[in-house]
């Protein structure tokens, strides 16, 4: 990662795609297009399509295309969280506390450059993993010189997937953490309208839905359990932490507003409290209409809720978690579509 004159740190995949002539989502699919043809041209180069054989190779074949589709998600997932917290930062900004320090909004964004590489190099461990835990036989990621050519690409995109998963994990657990000090500590909180803390709720489900769409990329390749018995043990474990990453992208940028709204709540509750006490002790000095917006206006304030998640996102967010599932049953019913046609 290299500074930039914004005094971000980038690393270097952000700055190819905000270089790309190209928007987010066609500079993302030209790069998946472009690790088909490096596959496809592999296998022109060897002479593998002269023996091809369907059942055999059509595995081979549609994990080859998954983890490329898979390889030009993730650095396309990270420069959209990027973008996604500078745009909630700035959204947030007007409904600050207004200090002469900093707030937090100046660090959205940046990432510190060993954590980042940490955080590869963790992925690239738990990918590793993972991969030999699905094996059937674990000694097949050491006989390299016995796997075949296509083997050898899905390894080198695992490597690729390992790498950027884990540095768009990272920079998802910063940024929310990021969001929520800045929820507890600098934004202003009128309980009458919580429309100013909205940004936050709107970032966390962002977070979510690029969460999930990874496991949504992914979930084709792991249906077939002929290719390796433990795949469904193995899809079983990825699903249940992509639903707690997810689950936890949608709640922690809003942990600390929520606590900020608790606050200002019970501090509100306790003032309106003492003033029904003095309008209850001098009832002969009050009118009974004072008394009674007190009361009414108590109510108000205790049915407002904590959690700045309305049910529209939590609606939405229900919604994205059958992604995965539509995705998964998809690749099963074009396979199952595949072999008909060729029978």
């Amino acid at each position: 990662m290299n500074q930039a004159s914004n005094g971000r740190l980038h690393p270097w995949s952000h700055r190819a795609f905000e270089r790309s002539p190209f928007s987010l989502f066609w500079s993302a699919a030209l790069l998946a297009v472009g690790f088909v043809l490096v596959f496809l041209l592999m296998e022109i180069v060897l002479g593998r399509f002269a023996e091809f054989e369907f059942e055999s190779y059509r595995e081979d074949l549609r994990v080859a295309f998954v983890l490329c589709l898979s390889a030009a998600y993730l650095p396309a997932a990270s420069i959209y969280l990027t973008r996604s917290a500078r745009r909630a930062a700035d959204e947030l900004s007007p409904g600050l506390v207004s200090t002469g320090g900093r707030t937090g909004l100046e660090e959205v964004g940046d990432y510190d450059r060993s954590g980042f590489r940490k955080a590869g190099v963790i992925g690239l461990c738990l990918q590793f993993v993972t991969v030999v835990l699905a094996e059937v036989d674990p000694s097949n990621w050491a006989a390299l010189g016995e796997m075949s050519p296509e083997a050898y690409f899905h390894r080198l995109m695992l490597i690729w997937i390992g790498w950027f998963g884990g540095r768009v994990v990272y920079a998802t657990w910063i940024e929310s953490r990021r969001f929520s000090e800045i929820g507890r500590e600098w934004v202003r909180i009128d309980l009458l309208d919580l429309g100013r803390v909205a940004p936050l709720s709107r970032f966390g489900l962002r977070q979510a839905l690029v969460t999930i769409g990874l496991f949504s990329v992914m979930a084709p390749m792991f249906y077939d359990s002929e290719a390796a018995p433990n795949l469904f043990l193995i899809l079983m474990i990825i699903m249940l932490l992509t639903l707690s990453l997810a689950a936890a992208s949608l709640l922690i940028p809003v942990r600390g507003v929520q606590q900020a709204i608790a606050r200002e709540k019970s501090r509100e509750l306790a003032r309106i409290n003492e003033e029904i006490r003095r309008a209850l002790d001098g009832s002969s000095r009050t009118s009974q209409p004072g008394l009674a917006d007190w009361v009414a206006y108590r109510g108000l304030v205790e049915s407002v809720r904590e959690w700045p998640v309305d049910a529209p996102t939590l609606r939405r967010f229900a919604l994205y978690l059958a992604i995965p599932i539509g995705s998964w049953f998809g690749g099963a019913l074009v396979e199952r579509m595949v072999d008909s046609l060729l029978d």
